[in-house]
């Protein structure tokens, strides 16, 4: 497994199996690498995009570990605590981080890391970001251009910043990432949407500036109304939705503009429609048909945000 390696413990046998002792989230379309020993259980599910991959990593300690890894690659990493504490080796001193914290680090680096063993339960998500990914915010974020147009050699990781206390819209996305409701090629338009979402918001936060917070000019506003045109026009069609979203600029100006993103304005549109071909006495099949979903998947998406469920409508009198 070339995910971590346990430094501390002299060989270690991985499966490709969830741990079966304590409960865990399913990364959806996630691989899975699962260590068990005397210091306790150690799983990482990684799902591998195209020029990122994401980690969810349980660690449920009896000892301490300390834990190695390498990225080769030009990019930015980062590490999110969701739970527990990780101590972080910089310059030969240690650097904590805590619950709801996250760190950006430019690589390549060799990683080493020392999960502290007062806390049991160690939860993670980390992700990284290539090169060709962070380009395509280079026009928003200056001085991230400058960071990587730097030619000389910098032993170890470059730290961008001291560790954040992570806001309620990183939650969230890491939230929706870990809860993916698609599969196979919706999934990774989801995914490779939500980690472009990840990767500004977390500049964002380490930067303190937001370069979306001007407003959008003529052609700017012109393709988010053509875009919400789009949307209205087939809401059946899964797949249209994420060739809208290939700027980032253009998603969070869809977002301030009808506070809400594409994704959530789809799902409002298909909901209003399902509501109105419901009312009109269409059977619940057919309306989940012709509003682009599963049966079992669009009672669930009825019921999220109507409270009830379709068949209710029907049986109400006229």
């Amino acid at each position: 497994m070339s995910i971590i390696e346990i430094i501390s413990r002299s060989h270690v046998d991985w499966k490709q199996e969830l741990p079966k002792q304590f409960p865990i989230i399913r990364f959806p379309g996630a691989s899975v690498y699962t260590a068990e020993a005397d210091f306790g259980t150690v799983c990482v599910q990684r799902y591998e995009g195209t020029n990122y991959h994401m980690d969810y990593s349980i660690f449920s300690l009896q000892q301490q570990i300390d834990l190695a890894g390498t990225v080769t690659e030009s990019g930015l990493y980062t590490r999110i605590v969701l739970s527990g504490l990780v101590r972080q080796k910089l310059d030969g001193s240690f650097l904590i981080q805590r619950k709801n914290q996250f760190l950006l680090f430019k690589t390549p680096f060799n990683n080493f890391t020392s999960l502290n063993y007062s806390a049991k339960l160690h939860i993670c998500f980390e992700a990284f970001f290539s090169l060709p990914l962070i380009q395509e915010l280079f026009d928003l974020f200056p001085a991230l251009k400058l960071l990587f147009d730097r030619k000389e050699f910098v032993p170890g990781p470059i730290k961008l910043h001291s560790p954040i206390h992570v806001d309620i819209e990183t939650h969230n996305i890491v939230n929706k990432v870990l809860k993916c409701p698609y599969e196979k090629d919706l999934r990774t338009h989801y995914f490779d949407s939500r980690v472009r979402d990840l990767l500004f918001n977390l500049l964002v936060q380490a930067s303190n500036t937001n370069p979306v917070d001007n407003d959008p000019d003529d052609f700017e506003m012109a393709a988010i109304r053509n875009a919400q045109d789009l949307i209205s026009a087939d809401i059946k069609n899964h797949f249209q939705v994420p060739e809208l979203l290939g700027q980032t600029r253009f998603k969070v100006l869809f977002k301030k503009i009808f506070n809400m993103g594409p994704y959530e304005y789809l799902q409002q549109q298909r909901m209003i429609k399902a509501k109105e071909l419901l009312e009109q006495g269409m059977q619940v099949k057919e309306v989940a048909a012709l509003t682009g979903y599963r049966l079992t998947r669009f009672i669930n998406a009825f019921r999220n945000y109507y409270g009830t469920t379709p068949g209710s409508l029907l049986r109400k009198p006229k």
